[in-house]
């Protein structure tokens, strides 16, 4: 399993990808904040609470990175693809706490 995850990390294919899914889930993010329904106060609440949720979230991804930090910068697409992950996992945490607090609140 290690090896195959090895195999992927290290397929510029999966750059790619990684970076395509990095801008989509950019793009949704600022499009919430940028819409009428995330400039307003509740929606900045909203927008308030899930980033904080997903700082929490960035703190255990980048725990768990720097246990395997030794492998990732052995290789520099390794890590250019280690971070995105990082930085995408952020991003999926913040717009699923939107959509569940957009539900709740």
């Amino acid at each position: 399993m290690s090896e195959l995850i090895y195999k992927l990390m290290n397929d510029m294919t999966f750059t790619w990808f990684l970076w395509g899914v990095t801008i989509l889930l950019s793009i949704l993010f600022f499009a919430y904040c940028l819409s009428k329904e995330g400039r307003d106060e509740h929606g900045r609440t909203i927008i308030g609470t899930a980033c904080f949720y997903g700082i929490i979230a960035m703190f255990i991804f980048m725990n768990i990175l720097s246990y395997f930090m030794y492998a990732a910068i052995e290789n520099i697409v390794i890590f250019a693809n280690a971070l995105r992950l990082v930085y995408d996992g952020f991003l999926i945490v913040v717009l699923i706490s939107i959509l569940v607090l957009r539900k709740i609140r």
